[in-house]
């Protein structure tokens, strides 16, 4: 299972990749974030038992 933290400034965006990740079977949705500062702040959070690869793309 891929767990994944969804990051993007347009909530539609944000909403459709959930949607997506909501119906696979080999990813899993552990968060949202807006901007990077949020998705590090959550990622941190979160990494202790969720977060074991980090890859931040700016598209």
């Amino acid at each position: 299972m891929i767990r994944t933290l969804v990051v993007d400034d347009h909530p539609m965006i944000r909403q459709t990749l959930r949607q997506y990740l909501e119906t696979s079977t080999d990813a899993w949705c552990v968060g949202e974030a807006a901007n990077g500062v949020e998705a590090v702040d959550l990622a941190l959070q979160l990494m202790s038992t969720t977060v074991e690869n980090w890859t931040l793309i700016d598209v």
